[in-house]
Order: structure tokens, then sequence, then C-alpha cells
């Protein structure tokens, strides 16, 4: 099957905040997605239906618990085709193993929702992760 290209230039029309682009997520994957120039934490990847990757989540900085939309415009000088193949491959991986993390918005009706449980999956798997462990070796 051929994916359609994404809709040529990137960024154009989009308000703050990404409005625009934000209405096409589709998927959340509730991993931290990890820069590859960088190293540092871009936050939970956001794909359109065709599997594009159209932006970032990252839990907001003023409010504990809500995800904030980072259009991919924002970060488009660490993302060239190569990155962005990257992406949709870790997406397909995702898909194909029906990782848990993978959330998707017809199953749950809006991105606000989707968002949420994307959030809250990864903050409660952080919370198993470090279980038994809880800072004890600091004595």
């Amino acid at each position: 099957g051929v994916i359609p290209s994404p809709h040529g230039a990137v960024g154009v029309g989009v308000g703050v905040g990404g409005g625009g682009i934000e209405s096409e997520v589709e998927y959340v994957l509730a991993k931290q997605f990890k820069s590859l120039r960088t190293g540092s934490q871009l936050g939970f990847p956001a794909y359109s239906r065709a599997r594009s990757l159209v932006g970032f989540y990252r839990e907001s900085s003023s409010k504990a618990g809500v995800g904030q939309f980072v259009p991919l415009s924002e970060h488009a000088d660490e993302f060239g085709p190569v990155e962005r193949a990257q992406a949709t491959r870790i997406l397909d991986e995702a898909a194909a193993k029906d990782s848990p993390a993978l959330h998707a918005l017809r199953d749950w009706g809006s991105v606000a929702n989707l968002v949420d449980h994307a959030l809250v999956y990864d903050w409660s798997k952080s919370i198993n992760s470090n279980d038994g462990n809880g800072g004890k070796d600091r004595m």
C-alpha cells in the first residue's frame, strides 16, 4: 500500500499549540521519545492516521497530569526524513507487538481522553518499575 505523503510544507497555518495539526492525531505511543541528536526527552510521539509523526505530548510544566501538545514543527531541526521514518517504524513495531503503550483514538473517543490515558499508563508504569526500591539505597 502507498502511504499518502504528508501535506507538503510543515507548520503552514498552524496556530500556537498546534491546534490545526493536533486534530490529526490518531495514535499516541506512551513511551518517551528521545531525540537522536540531543538525547533530550521530547515526550510521547503522536501520529496521524497515515502513521506520520505530527508532534509530541509532554506533561504540562504548569499542570501535573495534563498533556501539552508540541507540534513537530517546533523540533523541525531535529527531524529529517530519517528520524521521521524511524518514528513510524517505532509505531509499526508497537502495533505489531500489540503493545499496551500504543493508544488509538478509536479506543478512547477523543484526543483529550487518549492523552490522559497515555499519561496515566506511563505514570503507573514508572511507579511499578520503582517497586521495592523506593530510594532505600541512599543509606
